[in-house]
């Protein structure tokens, strides 16, 4: 239950195409900071002073003394918005937000395949998610070749964090590709 529950906040990914539209890039960078400044100050105050703000109902162990996946899935959204194009920024942010959630649920639910800390069922998830997701903004051959380093970014838990590595990797791998386009 509290990983459906981690996860069905990864839809407020689709917000971006709305507030991307209605506020601007400048906007939408200015609302994501001051989230992420909120965000930093929540977790100084859970991490330092021992206030949860609910936060134990939504945590994994591995984020009970460091901050939380949100912290670098905003940081991550912020370079990103940033340094790329919108259609870059919004395939790279959305797929993975989506992707991740979908690995997730079908890894813990049907994994049956351990690679790593992961499950081939999931990964493989992430991998059709993604491809469809990316599909809509890139051609299928970009499409598939990103979605294919976000699931092995996501396969290999790069460091600092999956949830910046991953959307900055794709972004940058999509930016790359679509030079050639």
């Amino acid at each position: 239950m509290k990983e459906l529950l981690r996860k069905s906040l990864h839809l407020l990914a689709l917000l971006l195409f709305p507030l991307y539209e209605i506020l601007g890039k400048a906007a939408l960078m200015k609302l994501i900071f001051i989230s992420l400044l909120i965000s930093l100050l929540l977790e100084i105050l859970r991490i330092k002073k021992g206030w949860l703000f609910g936060f134990e109902k939504l945590a994994r162990e591995n984020e009970r003394k460091s901050p939380g996946a949100h912290i670098y899935f905003l940081s991550s959204s912020l370079l990103i918005i940033s340094l790329f194009s919108k259609e870059i920024a919004l395939a790279s942010i959305i797929s993975f937000a989506l992707s991740d959630a979908s690995a997730s649920l079908i890894g813990r639910s049907m994994g049956k395949r351990r690679i790593f800390r992961k499950t081939l069922e999931g990964t493989l998830s992430y991998f059709i998610v993604s491809s469809l997701i990316i599909s809509f903004f890139f051609p299928l051959w970009l499409s598939l070749l990103s979605s294919l380093l976000g699931s092995l970014l996501e396969l290999f838990d790069v460091p600092p964090n999956d949830n910046f590595s991953t959307p900055l990797g794709v972004a940058v791998l999509l930016f790359i590709g679509n030079s050639f386009l």
